[in-house]
Parts: C-alpha cells; structure tokens; sequence
C-alpha cells in the first residue's frame, strides 16, 4: 500500500509534543573555554582511564593526538580533560576526499570517569543494523572494564535506541555508520534513577563505538543522598495498577499508514490502516500517595477532544521558486520578506520517494551600538513544498519582535482565526477535524521549584503564541497521521504557522470502530504487556535541582519502532523487525 509523505505534516506537532518526558532534565548547555594541557597536571586515575580505553578499543591508539585540553570545574560541570584522536595528516592536500577517522575522549579530572567516548572508523561503516542480543553482549562486557565492580550500581534497561550517522564527500559518496544504543541505569536503593547512568553505542560487528555519560553530578555523593524515598514506602504493584487504569486516558484512534515491518532510517516498506487504544497520560504516578505525580512542572500543552466541522473551500497555496513562494507569503499572510537571504534543499519521503522542497529564509543580522546582534529583531521563514505540483504543506514564521510582550487575543479568538484559516485550505472532503492539543508559548514553562532569580529569564522567553493540532477523523474517531497546524501569534493576532496534509490519493479501508474492545479491556492488555515499574525521579531545570527526588512508578511503554495497542483484538502487536 503507498503511503502519502508525512514527513513534515506534523511538524508543529513532533515540536509541541516531544517524547521526552516532563520530568526530563532541561539543563542549558555551558560552554567553558578549556585550557592548554601544558598549564594542567594530568593524575593518575586519567591515565589509567585512557590505558584501558586503548586497551579496548586498540584503533585510538593508532590515530594520532589532534588535541588534549583541560575544562576546570564550574557550578554545574566537573573538571574534565578533552582528547582528539585523528588520522588526518597534519596537513592534508586540496580537494582531499578521503574520510579519516576521528576519536573524542572526555575524563573526569579528579576521578578519572570516563564521562564521553565516540570513535568514527571508516573501515567500520556499514549499514547493516546489529541485533538487540549483540548489543547487549557487547555493551555489558565493555562496561564491566571501564567500571569494573561498580557495574553492580547499574541496570541494563530493555529500552533500545537505533541511531545512524553518515558523511558524504564532494562528489556525492556516502560513508554511513549504523548503531544500536543500550543504557545502563543507575540504581539506588535498587530502584532506577531516571536521567542517569550511561548510554553504549554498538555496531553491527561488536564494536562499542561510543559511550556517554548521562545526568553527570558535579558533586556524586548526591546520588548517596539520604532524601531518596525508601521503596518500602510504595503502594504495591497490583495497586498502583488500578491507580494508573483511573489515570491511562486510553484514546480510540486510527493511523492510516502503520508500517507493518519496523521502519527506521528512511526505509520505506507496507502499510495498513489499523485502529488502536493511545494513552493520553503523560505523567506518572506517585508511588507513596497513589495519585498522579506533581513533579512542579507548568504545563503549556493541553489535551483537547474538540470535534470541529468545517465548510472547507479547498483552496491551494502554490508556489514554484522561491521568488513566487516569498510573494505569495506576502500577499496571504502579510509576512514582511524584505531583506532576508533564502536557502534552498531538497529531500525524498521515506515511503514513496517523492521529492519536495524547502525553503527557509532568514533576516540579515540587526546589531546595537556595540556591534551586537539584536535578539528580538531576528526573523525567520521556513516553507515547504511539493517539487512537482508546488503545493505548499508547511509554512512557519519564526518573529522575536514581540517576545516578551503581553498577549492581546485569548485563547478563543486565536481558535476561532485557526478554524477560519482552516476552512480556507483544507480538501472540500474533509468535514470534520478532532482538535487534540493546544499550545501555549510566551508563558514561562520554567518549573515551580526553580529560583529565577538566578535565571536569565530572557533566554526563556518566546513569542507569545497558541498553537493548535488537529487530526482528520473517520467514524468520529481521529486519524494520527493525519495532522493539520495553525499558530497564531497571541501580540498580533498574525498566523505565524500552517501544517496541512495533502489530500488522500486512495480510498483506505479503516477498521470499524464498532468492532473495538472496550477501553478497560484495552488496558489489561497493556498493563499485562508493558508491567508498570518503581523508578525515582529527580528532575532538573538549567543546572538547578528540584528539593527532593520522586519515587513513582512509571509505565514501561514505547511504540516507536511500530508497536501498537490492537483496538480490535485487545493485545499488543509487535511490528516484524527483522534481525531486531
């Protein structure tokens, strides 16, 4: 079955609504000058560090030391020594094509951590995925000689990640390195902290091509800390179950292109229609109290079940040059394109290979007195299009002139204007949107517990804006992959973003939403599948920690790699995937 390009439809959406958990770090990334390794004292337990790397991992020491630089300690960062490995000549010759290997090594100065490894070897490129089981094998053995008896504080999780890189030179040849990612959890007390331990990266023939260190402590005794909860404390398992059946919000839902085989990579492969139970929670539960946790977090997202019919008129925004594209953004929405320089890419979709364009335009630096460029008069557009008809699917406007400002249109009036536009654009065969979610900007999504004072609070302020994410429906049910956006800035009441889908070529044959099983069965089945788990949380906002860890029990579920909850038979399906 072809599936239509989704790889921009949900844009706005991906953005708003990012599997990365509320209660994940959000630490600002701090950038400190290192110094010359001629200044610094390298001890004993770095070296010995980097013995047992070249020992596992023999091809560092064949490439030669580029650098090697020390980083002092800082407020929210350890003191740490930096080394790059090439085997890149000191002075390579012009128009050289060939692809050298690099290594990165970071080590903790005082204790000798091994807090980041990565090596690109060409000689190791391939695009074969490993297997799950490798990986593993693997990881565990080369963790147990970087940490020795210390791999007793860590758990191998069963979440996987699949990654893969690639360069290209100049005539086009493409170098590409394929990896599986497993994690090792911290424990303490037994129970998993969430946010901390090390990610290994394998290949698929059993190199460890990279190790990162995750939630890294400026001062470790903080994981001895005292104020982690006693797990003897939690309600049991059978408990927190029925708390969480209360709280799942399962959603009946269809996709209209579900891959049948895992898809990863851009590959492309079959499709069918399937009806599904989502949950709608996005929290955990308090393992002490029973109730849904309050990690302190501002939510900006809101879940909505809003059935919405429109009168479309079908109309379409085309466009084929840049030169068209920026006059017509212009005459539609009254974007101001004076002055802005355009870049121009092109890229294939995954499932048919149909080719569109993108083009994004960015304002010319505005500077102050002092040579300084002027934050809030940055612009930027992004729009994107189908190279063979120029039918424009996504339009984003990115405007810091009003941020900071106080919002002039409610929440009502922006909807109302996002339906209006709607109408204007959407097939004249769709009546009807589910609107799902609608997002705030501009507000401080800065958690409870975070003293702003010590915050530069204009680096978290955004253009006040409300977006809104709807989905086509069948049956009253809403399509997930089918997804249309508006924004509209809240200061101006301007649209600042439009996602549209494009219409269906071929009629799909969805499941009849009257064969679904009820909710409560659904649930069973994925408690059953997807056992909740006891895990502490202790959450972090730009280096500031909250006053306690959380003791919750969290639902082990991911559905990334086409996994999904069979709403019509009530079990959980795993896509085929092959080797993995």
């Amino acid at each position: 079955m072809k599936q239509l390009h989704q790889s921009v439809l949900t844009v706005i959406a991906a953005s708003l609504l990012s599997s990365t958990p509320v209660w994940a770090s959000a630490q600002e990334a701090v950038t400190v000058q290192p110094t010359p390794a001629a200044e610094q004292k390298m001890n004993s337990e770095v070296e010995l560090t980097l013995d047992r790397l070249y020992k596992l991992v023999p091809e560092i020491k064949q490439l030669r030391l580029e650098s090697e630089n020390y980083r002092p300690a800082n407020e929210r960062q350890q003191a740490a020594w930096f080394f790059h490995f090439t085997s890149r000549p000191d002075e390579s010759e012009p128009g050289d094509n060939t692809v050298y290997a690099d290594a990165f090594v970071e080590i903790a100065a005082e204790t000798g951590d091994l807090l980041h490894f990565n090596l690109q070897y060409p000689d190791w490129s391939s695009e074969q995925i490993p297997t799950k089981e490798l990986a593993k094998e693997k990881a565990k053995a080369f963790m147990q000689q970087i940490l020795g008896d210390s791999l007793e504080d860590y758990q191998l999780s069963e979440r996987i990640l699949y990654g893969q890189s690639a360069t290209q030179d100049a005539e086009g040849k493409r170098t590409v390195w394929t990896h599986v990612g497993v994690q090792f959890e911290r424990l303490i007390n037994g129970i998993p902290l969430l946010g901390h331990g090390y990610q290994v990266e394998v290949d698929s023939f059993g190199h460890v091509t990279s190790v990162y260190r995750v939630g890294e402590e400026t001062d470790p005794a903080v994981l001895e800390s005292e104020a982690f909860p006693d797990p003897a404390q939690a309600i049991s398992r059978q408990e927190a179950e029925e708390a969480y059946r209360k709280l799942l919000n399962l959603e009946l839902a269809y996709k209209a292109y579900h891959p049948v085989e895992a898809q990863m990579f851009g590959q492309s492969g079959e499709t069918k229609p399937i009806l599904e139970y989502v949950p709608r929670m996005d929290g955990v539960l308090d393992a002490v109290t029973g109730k849904e946790a309050d990690l302190g977090w501002r939510r900006t997202t809101k879940q909505q079940s809003e059935i919405v019919r429109l009168k479309p008129a079908g109309r379409k925004l085309i466009a084929k040059s840049p030169e068209e594209a920026a006059k017509l953004l212009t005459a539609e929405f009254g974007f101001d394109m004076s002055n802005m320089d355009v870049d121009e890419r092109e890229e294939k979709d995954s499932p048919t290979r149909n080719k569109y364009l993108h083009y994004s335009w960015h304002s010319k630096p505005a500077l102050d007195g002092e040579g300084r460029r002027k934050a809030d008069e940055h612009r930027f557009v992004h729009l994107g299009v189908d190279a063979a008809t120029g039918q424009i699917f996504n339009i984003t406007l990115q405007d810091d002139s009003t941020r900071g400002q106080q919002p002039k249109i409610d929440e009502k009036e922006a909807k109302e204007k996002a339906i209006a536009l709607l109408e204007q654009f959407v097939d004249p065969s769709v009546k009807e949107l589910a609107l799902r979610y609608v997002h705030t900007s501009g507000e401080h999504h800065i958690p409870d517990w975070v003293d702003e004072s010590k915050l530069d609070m204009g680096d978290y302020q955004q253009p006040p804006q409300v977006s809104f994410i709807f989905s086509e429906v069948h049956q009253g049910v809403p399509i997930l992959d089918r997804s249309y956006a508006v924004s509209i800035d809240t200061v101006t009441g301007d649209v600042v973003g439009l996602t549209l889908s494009p219409k269906l070529e071929e009629e799909i044959a969805f499941p009849d939403s009257k064969t679904a099983v009820s909710a409560e069965e659904a649930a069973n089945a994925l408690l059953k599948e997807h056992p909740l788990r006891l895990v502490y949380i202790w959450p972090e906002f730009a280096g500031q920690r909250a006053p306690k860890p959380f003791l919750v029990y969290e639902l082990y579920y991911t559905a990334g790699l086409g996994g999904y909850l069979d709403a019509t038979t009530g079990k959980w399906v795993e896509a085929d995937s092959g080797n993995r």
